[in-house]
């Protein structure tokens, strides 16, 4: 995926993003939403069933399913999910929506892209934005995706 690319739309279309977590298995949305062309700054956050040896600078370990999320409540504008379907303890799925819930502030946006089954009870948390889901939808990066935005109200 072009993550360039990726950026500059959620930059367009997503305002408020000064705390923004990319929920991927791997660094390159989160390094490159840090870049200065971009300016956003993203923290990545990844699950397993394992535990990692240890975190490292803005990449954080999340067992989600488990255990909450390490930001304080009400935090973050902008989540994040492009192709992750990480394994989840106890496939507790309503935990994740209830744990995004809790960090995510008032008027904040979920964006996940094929998501796994990780994202399978935000709809019951959150509040579907089709108008959003459409615009993204228009670019030819995301056409044939399964995209779904929801924000906190």
């Amino acid at each position: 995926m072009n993550w360039n690319h990726v950026a500059h739309i959620i930059r367009d279309i997503f305002e408020n993003n000064s705390f923004t977590v990319c929920y991927q298995e791997d660094m390159d949305l989160a390094n490159t939403l840090y870049t200065t062309e971009h300016g956003i700054g993203a923290i990545r956050l990844w699950s397993a069933l394992e535990a990692p040896l240890e975190n490292s600078k803005n990449n954080y370990y999340w067992p989600a399913g488990l255990n909450p999320m390490l930001f304080s409540d009400d935090c973050v504008d902008l989540f994040i999910s492009i192709n992750y379907d990480p394994e989840i303890f106890n496939n507790n799925y309503d935990q994740i929506a209830q744990e995004i819930k809790r960090v995510l502030k008032p008027g904040g946006f979920i964006l996940a892209v094929n998501p796994g089954k990780w994202a399978s009870n935000l709809e019951f948390e959150f509040t579907a934005d089709s108008q959003i889901e459409k615009e993204i939808k228009r670019y030819s990066l995301f056409t044939d995706k399964d995209v779904y935005v929801y924000e906190n109200i």
